[in-house]
């Protein structure tokens, strides 16, 4: 590969760098300034992985379809038993998390007894706007695929999958919070579980990124 295409990889790099950092520092930049709290950001990092799970989803549609039309017919069987059993799995997944997702509402919001495995669900949606912040996120998830796949007509991402991104933004997403949640016990504030979060998210975001490029570079050498 030529150095000027090299160059491009790099510039390309930075440019998507600097696009996720904006986007994960900004929900810290909301709470630092008020206008959000811990809670708002390891929610807004859940419904993230819900976008995931229903863009895998969307995208699980095609492939039963394809295997018809080439004559595969085991190959479409296994693939409608991965478009079933997928949101079934990822959205068992998406529910537990909210028992952990509950832990950083604020300590004055109103208990409610356990009379069902979707209480702490109901709790988070509650307490968040959902169907917006959904909204933004299919958007910036969009661009980021339009970009990948139109402009630099890149390979599939780092996590190789549809399925596997959406399972690495989903563990992403425990991990941040299940080490925030402890470091929020031990320094008896729940804000420095949304810098654990949001330091998380962004080290795997960008190695995503990174990924991307290099595959890219690789497919074109």
């Amino acid at each position: 590969m030529s150095d000027q295409s090299e160059g491009q990889d790099r510039s390309d790099f930075r440019r998507r760098a600097f696009a996720v950092v904006l986007f994960n520092l900004f929900p810290l930049a909301l709470v630092l300034q008020g206008s959000w709290r811990a809670f708002d950001v390891v929610a807004f990092y859940w419904v993230e992985a819900i976008v995931a799970g229903v863009m895998a989803t969307l995208q699980l549609f095609t492939a039963p379809l394809s295997a018809l039309k080439g004559g595969r017919v085991g190959s479409s069987i296994g693939s409608m038993a991965a478009l079933i059993g997928f949101p079934l799995h990822f959205g068992f997944f998406i529910v537990m998390s909210c028992f952990l997702v509950g832990t950083f509402l604020p300590a004055d919001t109103a208990p409610r007894r356990l009379t069902s495995p979707f209480v702490p669900l109901e709790m988070v949606l509650d307490h968040i706007d959902f169907w917006w912040w959904f909204l933004l996120i299919a958007l910036w998830e969009a661009a980021q695929f339009t970009y990948r796949k139109v402009v630099r007509q890149a390979q599939e991402p780092l996590t190789g999958s549809p399925v596997g991104l959406a399972y690495v933004r989903l563990f992403t997403m425990f991990t941040g919070a299940f080490f925030g949640v402890l470091l929020g016990m031990a320094t008896d504030s729940r804000i420095w579980g949304a810098v654990v979060i949001v330091a998380v998210k962004m080290a795997v975001a960008l190695a995503v990124a990174y990924g991307d490029t290099n595959r890219t570079r690789d497919g074109a050498a």
